[in-house]
Formats: structure tokens, C-alpha cells, sequence
């Protein structure tokens, strides 16, 4: 269990709905019925800008699962802290 003195008497450290909201604002909305590419494939982040209406994710890695993982990792890490101080 996280240790957060005084917050987790309950086991819970930060709330389920504000785990969902800011996990909703800062990936799903972003990822969600996108086009990943890796910035390195430049062929292809060139033709996807020429597409009208096109959502398009440019991403620092190839989007494997386990880069995706560790990419909404590294963003949600400091969005969560920054709620459990805010709590």
C-alpha cells in the first residue's frame, strides 16, 4: 500500500473518481480513436499531417504496448502527486 500519512487510514489514497478523471483528461481523451506514430517514422507523421481531420498522437517511441505504458506512466506520475498534495 502507498504511504501517505494520514491520507490512507481507509486504504485509499487518492480517489477512484479522481484516478479516472485525470487519467481520462491527460490519455484517454488524447489517445482515444488516434493515430500513434513514433516521431523517428518522419514518412509518415508527414503524411498524417496532410489529412483533413485526422487525429494524430506523435509519439517519442514506437507506440508498442509497453512503450504506451510507460509513457502514460511518466505523465500520469506527476498528475497524480500533485493531486495526492492537493487532497
Amino acid at each position: 500500500m502507498a504511504d501517505h500519512p494520514g491520507k490512507a487510514d481507509d486504504g485509499m489514497v487518492l480517489d477512484f473518481g479522481d484516478i479516472k478523471r485525470l487519467t481520462n483528461q491527460y490519455i484517454v481523451d488524447l489517445w482515444d480513436h488516434a493515430f500513434l506514430v513514433a516521431k523517428e517514422d518522419e514518412g509518415l507523421v508527414a503524411f498524417l499531417s496532410t489529412l483533413p481531420n485526422h487525429k494524430t498522437v506523435i509519439m517519442e517511441h514506437v507506440p508498442t504496448v509497453e512503450n504506451l505504458a510507460n509513457a502514460a506512466f511518466s505523465i500520469l506520475k506527476p498528475v497524480f502527486s500533485k493531486a495526492l498534495v492537493a487532497a
